[in-house]
């Protein structure tokens, strides 16, 4: 009996899905990341310069406990959490930002203020997005 080949899609979907996997498990000082959240496009995002960076990730500050999704994101109390991607809105004079989330219930500048310096993980620009 003769045995079938897969379709190529499904070798691709095979190759994409350890790849997701690899770069997911990689330590944080990579090079890359990838966000599977709606509050900013999907996709695989390229650590680069601040001054090229459109995103940035970064983590909350002790004042911000008062929210629901504190326990959930990397903190003061909680450093090896996961860091918030967020497109970047405006960079301030005093070296913070303001970044901007996808939707009505986001978690941007309008909900926990200006992103410190001292709150930033790294910069990113995206390398491959799609919307969903």
């Amino acid at each position: 009996m003769k045995r079938r080949k897969p379709p190529i899609w499904v070798l691709l979907l095979f190759v994409a899905c350890i790849a997701v996997l690899v770069i997911k498990n990689l330590p944080a000082q990579t090079k890359f990341t990838i966000n599977w959240t709606s509050s900013a496009p999907l996709g695989l995002y390229i650590r680069t310069p601040s001054e090229r960076a459109t995103y940035v990730t970064f983590c909350l500050r002790q004042e911000h406990v008062v929210f629901v999704f504190f326990d959930h994101v990397c903190s003061p109390s909680a450093p090896r959490g996961t860091a918030l991607l967020k497109r970047i809105h405006k960079h301030l004079a005093n070296g913070s930002l303001e970044v901007a989330g996808r939707g009505v219930f986001a978690i941007d500048s309008d909900l926990i203020g200006r992103v410190h310096p001292s709150q930033i993980q790294g910069w990113w620009r995206p390398f491959f997005t799609w919307e969903a």
